[in-house]
């Protein structure tokens, strides 16, 4: 019986290493939400993936479904690069911005579960943070944005326009610390 291969765009939100040479990382991915997927003899200089695999790559990603211990595990065993991550990682602001993104996803979702709304935010952040670097205002109005379409989507808090900056981060706030973050 052959292997399918799943492909499927996504952003590396974290990666660890593991073993010799392999890496095992956190990927919020399109069709399957966020997952976990492990990448065999990535940190070899040799590696074919070792160029796209890097922390907030947005990528395609060829993905092995398999099972260890009756959990679903993932390889991946091809990744192409789609677009650069620019201004995120050369600006502090910007890389600050979205490695707090990445790390409120890490917490905040559980399990594997497609997530049309959170992909689409995920991926128009990132868009906005690679190709310019933002001003303080915009960053903050982008984090808002972001913080509370999430939280809502999440259902730790209500949609709903908020009279000031001020209110919104107070909403915010209170949704994060009644998650128990």
């Amino acid at each position: 019986m052959a292997n399918i291969i799943y492909q499927t765009e996504g952003i590396i939100l974290s990666g660890s290493d593991f073993g010799e040479a392999d890496r095992i990382f956190t990927v919020f991915t399109e069709k399957f939400g966020k997952i976990t997927a492990a990448a065999k003899s990535v940190r070899q200089m040799k590696s074919k993936l070792r160029c796209n695999l890097e922390t907030f790559s947005l990528s395609r990603f060829g993905l092995l479904a398999g099972k260890s211990s009756g959990r679903p595990v993932w390889k991946i065993i091809d990744a192409e690069e789609i677009a650069r991550k620019g201004k995120i990682t050369s600006s502090p602001r910007n890389l600050a911005l979205f490695s707090g993104f990445a790390g409120l996803l890490n917490r905040m979702v559980q399990g594997e579960e497609k997530n049309d709304f959170l992909w689409s935010e995920l991926k128009n952040a990132y868009a906005i943070l690679s190709e310019k670097t933002l001003g303080k205002e915009e960053a903050e109005e982008l984090e808002i944005s972001f913080l509370s379409g999430t939280l809502h989507n999440l259902g730790y808090m209500e949609k709903e326009k908020y009279a000031s900056r001020r209110a919104a981060i107070s909403a915010i706030n209170n949704a994060i610390k009644e998650s128990m973050l």
